[in-house]
């Protein structure tokens, strides 16, 4: 063969391989929900043998599990490998995969028990396994999946131009700069997230937890695929000698007993240890607040995931026989990344909690890697004070030290260096200078919207802009063609990590009415006020808010711990047990015939209320009644044939006894809850305005708590 010809040959040959492998490379989807693919590439960065405690399973583990946290307060070094609804399949295969790489270490696996419910969707399983290293392993994990799919199904996951042949389509930069990012796991796997529950929706709308699990439930029947392979990673734990635990991470939504026991049922069979933290006493030892610890009723913030990792610490201490390797020189790399895991974390949640603007500045503008970016809406100086127009001055911001009323103002602080910084005022003033006007404008003419515009070192273009409440009303910072300001009224701020490509934290501060924004953890400030005897009244909305939440939190706990005791399944203790309720409501409504329900101790207990009606009542009669504090407020009876509707306002109360089509409801802000035939009782909470809880004493004098 011609010289030539073989070594163009060859030449094609490569660069061909070169195109398939960068075309491969490319049209592999990012998996950046979750940051799936920085925890799973990020993982073959650990050294080997290093890894004691592993994390598997779904999202929510991801977000409530923090190694380096861990790390620093019990030595224990251990890694997160929860990914967005991992199939229990899938934990089971990186399982493998990390014992394959750190078998002299590993100890001990933490696996969240939500996906043993059902079978996620094709892409939880790609989005999990992609980014695990060809071995196999992997193949055969792909195949226990593709079973029945065929040759071509089982290659797309090695070659993933098979299943993403048409993504060039929706190529962006991300998918080119992205990737050189994605090895970089300082934070072990941990999805860092700083949202609150608390902010979704009113007091009264946001769920409660459950509190107590009703061992006689019913059970739910669970995955048959999650129940094989749940089984096949106790096995294989025994086997290798390794301490399996299945954990539930405390949620308001999407959890509930029945599941709850369908799982404990199975953990007893397998011989595993399984703690449920949505139900006492695990929901009580961590002080679990579903608004302020959880960042969408489902994932935990950083408040909710520092609980859950400090109580499981002490438990990989006290029961699993962890190592501290603080001391052992072969982690201490470990110390470096803890420096960096603070950038990323700690130093970013100080952030979110820093009331004061000026601190504020001050904290994000030394950050490493960091531009702040800060822009004014509507207005911005008013509440201002002297100290903080100082701090200002001294950070190298003399125009936002002199900000006007009304004006338009722009910055950026870049790694420390005020690089940018412009007002509407001096804007103005430049333009006055030049034209040199013979009469001096008014006031509020003297301003300008202001904007401003560059590219940063990684090629991203990025754009600010302010105008005052008289040039335009509205601000804007656009990062890669993302806005990043938020519609409200004041200084905003939003810090870019140059290392990471992201924005790391956005703020504003309301500095026309106020000089310093609402803290961000509330619950300091509300236990202050409480210690002080302070009127709920007259605490702060945000304050007000939580405080009738966590009303709400203790009446349904209150509620959940009557369904647990035995003595309060009689309608006596029911009612006795709410007499001694401050600001309690306690409604009643006959619906058929009741006269017969009571003996003559539930009668003269009736009379302590101030109830002389009921005792005296025919059979078949209506009847209806109002207790609130201990006291009867209203009570009304009828003879048979003969309805009773009763207006009070925010409730509405109706009872047919016999002949009356046994018609009966209890209305409460709009909302009728009826049963079947008996005395129907609602008991309302006149502090939250909320229903705690209702019951029916029915026929043959059957007593029970009915759901809400």
């Amino acid at each position: 063969m011609n010289c030539k010809i073989l070594i163009r040959m060859t030449s094609f040959i490569f660069l061909f391989t070169l195109l398939f492998i960068a075309a491969n490379s490319f049209m592999l989807p990012n998996w950046n929900d979750w940051d799936n693919s920085d925890r799973l590439n990020g993982f073959y960065k650990e050294p080997e043998n290093k890894i004691e405690v592993l994390m598997i399973g779904s999202s929510v583990i991801a977000n409530s599990m923090i190694p380096m946290e861990l790390y620093e307060k019990y030595g224990i070094c251990s890694y997160n490998l929860g990914t967005a609804q991992q199939p229990v399949m899938v934990s089971y295969y990186w399982l493998l995969e990390a014992y394959k790489r750190h078998p002299k270490t590993l100890k001990t696996v933490i696996m969240d028990a939500s996906i043993i419910r059902y079978e996620p969707p094709l892409e939880y399983y790609r989005g999990a396994v992609d980014s695990m290293k060809f071995s196999q392993l992997k193949y055969q994990a792909v195949t226990d999946y593709t079973v029945n799919g065929g040759f071509q199904k089982t290659m797309s996951y090695f070659v993933p131009l098979f299943s993403y042949h048409s993504r060039w389509k929706s190529l962006g930069k991300e998918d080119f700069y992205e990737k050189y990012d994605k090895t970089a796991n300082i934070k072990k796997g941990y999805q860092f997230e700083v949202d609150r529950y608390y902010d979704e929706d009113d007091y009264d709308r946001l769920p409660v937890p459950l509190y107590y699990a009703d061992r006689d439930a019913e059970t739910e029947e669970l995955n048959s695929e999650g129940l094989e392979y749940l089984k096949k990673i106790a096995d294989f734990c025994q086997e290798k000698g390794l301490k399996f635990i299945l954990i539930k991470t405390p949620v308001l939504i999407q959890w509930n007993v029945s599941e709850h026991n369908a799982v404990q049922s199975v953990a007893d069979t397998y011989g595993i240890d399984f703690l449920d933290f949505n139900f006492a006493p695990l929901c009580d030892e961590i002080e679990y607040n579903g608004a302020m610890d959880s960042a969408d009723g489902l994932h935990m913030n950083y408040y909710g995931a520092q609980k859950i990792t400090e109580w499981i610490g002490n438990y990989l201490v006290t029961e699993c026989g962890v190592s501290d390797v603080r001391k052992n020189e072969d982690y201490h790399y470990l110390d470096s990344q803890l420096e960096q895991f603070h950038t990323d974390v700690t130093d970013i949640m100080r952030l979110q909690e820093i009331t004061d603007p000026a601190e504020y500045l001050a904290e994000a503008s030394v950050l490493p890697d960091c531009t702040v970016f800060v822009t004014v809406n509507d207005e911005a100086a008013n509440s201002m004070t002297e100290e903080q127009r100082e701090k200002f001055a001294a950070l190298g911001l003399p125009l936002l030290s002199k900000l006007e009323f009304r004006d338009s103002y722009l910055a950026v602080v870049d790694r420390g260096e005020v690089i940018y910084e412009m007002s509407g005022h001096e804007k103005a003033s430049v333009h006055e200078s030049e034209e040199e006007p013979e009469q001096t404008e008014p006031a509020k003419e003297l301003t300008e919207s202001i904007a401003w515009q560059n590219t940063l070192d990684n090629g991203i273009f990025c754009s600010l802009e302010s105008a005052g409440y008289y040039q335009g009303n509205t601000a804007s910072c656009r990062i890669d063609g993302i806005e990043y300001a938020q519609e409200e009224r004041g200084l905003q701020c939003v810090v870019y990590n140059n290392r990471t490509n992201r924005v790391v934290h956005t703020a504003y501060f309301d500095t026309h009415l106020f000089s310093e924004r609402e803290p961000w953890d509330l619950r300091s400030a509300l236990r202050d006020a409480i210690d002080s005897d302070q009127n709920y009244m007259e605490l702060p909305d945000d304050q007000l808010k939580l405080y009738l939440y966590n009303r709400r939190c203790d009446n349904a706990r209150f509620a959940a711990q009557l369904r647990q005791d035995a003595d309060h399944e009689e309608f006596l203790s029911f009612l006795q047990a709410y007499q001694e309720k401050e600001d309690t409501a306690v409604f009643l409504a006959v619906k058929g015939d009741a006269s017969g329900l009571l003996d003559e101790e539930a009668k003269e207990m009736l009379r302590q209320y101030g109830l002389l009606e009921y005792a005296e009542m025919e059979d078949g009669a209506s009847y209806v009644a109002v207790i609130e504090n201990g006291k009867a407020v209203l009570e009304r009876s009828g003879g048979e044939q003969r309805p009773i509707f009763h207006n009070g306002g925010y409730y509405m109360l109706q009872s047919g006894g016999k002949g009356t089509e046994d018609c009966g409801y209890i209305s409460i802000n709009g909302i009728k809850y009826t049963a079947s035939e008996g005395i129907q009782i609602v008991i309302y909470d006149m502090v939250s305005k909320t229903v705690q809880n209702r019951a029916l004493l029915g026929q043959d004098a059957v007593f029970e708590m009915l759901e809400l």
